[in-house]
């Protein structure tokens, strides 16, 4: 398993040199790495991932994508919207849009934005949020390790 982990390490190293490590987020992340790596890619031995495979996933390799380079306009993604939607959130390559996003029918106090601006606007309520997710880390949440990973001076996810 440790040959599937060595482009998800180096894409791990890559970007931590790019990302503000002042954020207050790197023990977070260094310690859903550690336990990723710990854990490894789930397999169709475990009974909660009997009928899934990730092995294209741990096969393949990983890099995060950059944020788009020519602008995406809002009659590209009409077509796409759903009616009646309390929220559309739009991401492209893995990056959140806002100006293409919608969330006016989400209550008052829900907030959808990309985690970078979570962070400066909100850092202890979403400090509290993570450090939650990353202590209960395990197979079943895989995805929170990906959304923890990519967090920092990114605009993606939502918090």
């Amino acid at each position: 398993m440790a040959h599937a982990l060595d482009s998800y390490a180096a894409e791990r190293d890559r970007t931590a040199r790019l990302l503000n490590t002042a954020d207050g987020f790197a023990r977070l992340r260094d310690e859903a790495w550690r336990q990723f790596v710990t854990m490894g890619f789930p397999t169709t031995q475990q009974e909660e991932w009997r009928l899934t495979s990730v092995a294209p996933i741990a096969d393949g390799g990983f890099v995060l994508a950059e944020p788009p380079e020519s602008p995406v306009l809002s009659m590209d993604i009409d077509p796409f919207r759903v009616a009646d939607a309390a929220a559309e959130l739009v991401f492209v390559d893995g990056h959140l849009v806002p100006s293409l996003s919608r969330s006016t029918g989400l209550p008052r106090d829900a907030h959808v934005e990309g985690l970078a601006s979570a962070m400066a606007a909100r850092r202890e309520r979403l400090g509290l949020h993570l450090a939650r997710a990353a202590g209960n880390l395990n197979l079943d949440r895989i995805a929170d390790f990906f959304a923890q990973q990519a967090a920092p001076d990114r605009q993606r996810g939502i918090a």
